[in-house]
């Protein structure tokens, strides 16, 4: 197994940067140094980044066939939003006793005791 390897100055570049990305750019940035490296490539990287080879191979797919999200998107759209911000009923109905808003009696509601 014969790959090159870069000196400990860019390796620690290369960890720090890794280090500071997000879960799918990782997995993308190692496939892509894997790619520059040829043979030996991803178990190098995975020994770098601490890392699982499986990860990498994942990263390789990922670049060859990338999702179809939107730009600037990094995860698929969830429940419609209107959903999400609507109380359920379940919620509605254990919390209405303790939201309710009672009336205190003030002295021109309450009736007079005696003669005026």
């Amino acid at each position: 197994m014969r790959f090159t390897r870069y000196s400990d100055e860019i390796e620690f570049s290369m960890h720090q940067l890794y280090s500071s990305l997000s879960e799918r750019d990782r997995r993308r940035y190692a496939a892509v140094e894997a790619l520059k490296l040829g043979h030996g490539g991803i178990l190098y990287l995975a020994h770098l980044f601490g890392c699982a080879e499986k990860t990498i191979r994942r990263g390789l797919a990922e670049l060859l066939t990338p999702p179809e999200l939107p730009l600037g998107r990094s995860r698929k759209k969830g429940l419609d939003a209107n959903l999400v911000s609507r109380p359920s009923k379940a919620w509605r109905k254990t919390s209405k006793p303790s939201c309710a808003i009672t009336r205190r009696a003030t002295p021109w509601t309450r009736k007079s005791a005696g003669r005026t």
